[in-house]
């Protein structure tokens, strides 16, 4: 591999070892963030306009090495421009997104990405908001208040083609 500057690197995440913080640096291209996948690993694109709940959840999910956050939103319309330009595996997204209503954020994601698998995270627990976002394309809808248990379960299921409505599951035919 080349030697780049620096600045043409991004952080991957910090490791510890004997006591010392490492960052785990990889190259970017043209200066900006694509999806840099670490061998196999299934990118991850987390949307919310809340940083606490994005960082709960990329800690959450960089626990397993077999995934990967490879960015986050801030509201819908971006959600959809990552999604298009990365094409990531899964597109966690909160119900309540500014710019872009998520709902619609939703089915423009599934008309451009439509291998990227939608999973909403909310605390909006309303049958009908529940089955608008399903119709729009996502595999599974669950509540922030379960994340810690839910989410996971609900990830592993979409990646095989499964979906986690809201605690229960089938397969796609």
């Amino acid at each position: 591999m080349p030697k780049l500057p620096l600045s043409q690197y991004r952080v991957l995440g910090m490791a510890h070892l004997c006591g010392l913080r490492l960052a785990i640096k990889m190259p970017t291209i043209g200066g900006m963030d694509t999806a840099i996948r670490r061998g196999k690993a299934d990118a991850i694109l987390v949307a919310d306009d809340f940083a606490g709940w994005r960082a709960q959840v990329r800690s959450l999910l960089e626990a397993r090495p077999e995934w990967q956050v490879i960015r986050e939103a801030v509201d819908g319309l971006q959600a959809v421009e990552m999604t298009r330009e990365l094409h990531p595996d899964i597109v966690i997204l909160d119900i309540g997104m500014p710019v872009l209503n998520s709902v619609e954020a939703a089915k423009q994601i599934r008309q451009g990405s439509p291998r990227s698998r939608i999973i909403f995270a909310t605390q909006n627990d309303d049958a009908d908001v529940r089955r608008e976002a399903l119709a729009a394309g996502a595999v599974g809808y669950l509540l922030k208040t379960n994340a810690a248990s839910d989410l996971l379960l609900a990830i592993e299921l979409a990646l095989k083609n499964g979906h986690y409505p809201h605690g229960h599951f089938h397969h796609d035919p």
